[in-house]
Formats: structure tokens, C-alpha cells, sequence
């Protein structure tokens, strides 16, 4: 009786340490993918600048006083890319409103708006590939780049 009540004692042990060993080894990979992430994310914080300077680069022609006057950075976890939403103002008659997602690593745009007129009322969108794009479609884009 003494023998199967060790048995039974040495089983139930190495059972609760291979399930602690398991849980263990779960928490660690969970964790080394959550410090992944964040490197990551500090890593697209630190590429604002060069965003901002693409951004200038492609709309250095333009003859208005213009600023940067906001950027988001995201970094996409689906395509594992960094993201920068940068938004440009001009300043004068003929003033115009730019908002472009940028891939600073690729040094290029993903898609722009550009919000124009009297009172803000024309908008165009463009894809990529500079091609004519449906506002509300890079509006359901934009949404889908910046919370994936």
C-alpha cells in the first residue's frame, strides 16, 4: 500500500511540474512578444522625423507658407510596419490640406487626402500608386492601416 501511495505522490509532482513548466514557458514567450511590440512601437516613435521630411520632400513645389501640424505613428502589426499619418497645412490664398500615410522605411506614401477650396469643401484621395482614389475608400483604408 506504502508503494502505490509513493507512486501516486510522484506522479501527481511530476504532473504539477510539467504543468508549471508548460505554464511558464507560455508566459515567457507571451512576454518576449509583448517586449517585441514595444520595441517595435518605440522604433516607429523615433521615425516621425524622417516622415515628416518625406512628406516635405514630396511637396517641396509648393509655393505657400506651409507647416506640419499634426503626426500619429502606428506600428501595424498585420503588415509589421511602422506608419506615420502626417497632416500639412498651408497658409494663404489657395491654401490646401494635405494628409498623407507615410512608410518611412520605404520613403513613400501609402495614400493621401487632399482637402482644398474656400472653405475646405473640395477633398481628392490618392492611392500609392498616385492614382485617383475614392475618398471614403481611403478614409475605410486609413482606419484599417492605423488600428490594425
Amino acid at each position: 500500500m506504502r508503494t502505490f501511495l509513493f507512486t501516486v505522490t510522484g506522479i501527481l509532482v511530476i504532473v504539477v511540474a510539467a504543468y508549471l513548466i508548460h505554464n511558464l514557458r507560455e508566459t515567457a514567450a507571451a512576454n518576449e512578444e509583448t517586449h517585441r511590440q514595444v520595441l517595435a512601437e518605440l522604433a516607429c516613435n523615433a521615425q516621425v522625423e524622417d516622415a515628416t521630411e518625406i512628406v516635405k520632400d514630396l511637396l517641396k513645389d509648393r509655393t505657400l507658407p506651409a507647416r506640419i501640424t499634426e503626426t500619429k505613428p502606428h506600428y501595424n502589426k498585420a503588415l509589421k510596419v511602422c506608419i506615420v499619418q502626417v497632416s500639412r497645412r498651408e497658409f494663404g490664398e489657395g491654401k490646401e490640406s494635405n494628409t498623407m500615410l507615410i512608410d518611412p522605411k520605404k520613403r513613400s506614401a501609402l495614400l493621401w487626402a487632399v482637402t482644398s477650396g474656400p472653405s475646405d469643401n473640395e477633398r481628392h484621395c490618392f492611392s500609392a500608386d498616385a492614382m485617383p482614389l475614392d475618398c471614403a475608400q481611403a478614409d475605410s483604408r486609413l482606419k484599417t492601416y492605423m488600428t490594425q
